[in-house]
């Protein structure tokens, strides 16, 4: 839980906000801009941040 709570944290800061789905042991995070019709530079920024908390 505690890298979820950092995920949803570290999404707020930047306003970026996925869809989380947390199962036991796994944590999924979907990216998605709506106004640019899938995925925007940012989307790629937010879910590299994500994968740095994975290596803490």
């Amino acid at each position: 839980m505690v890298f979820v709570n950092a995920t949803a944290w570290s999404s707020h800061r930047d306003d970026h906000h996925p869809d989380l789905a947390v199962d036991y042991k796994r944590c999924t995070a979907c990216y998605t801009t709506v106004a640019m019709g899938g995925l925007s530079r940012n989307n790629f920024i937010c879910a590299a941040k994500i994968d740095a908390l994975f290596g803490l």
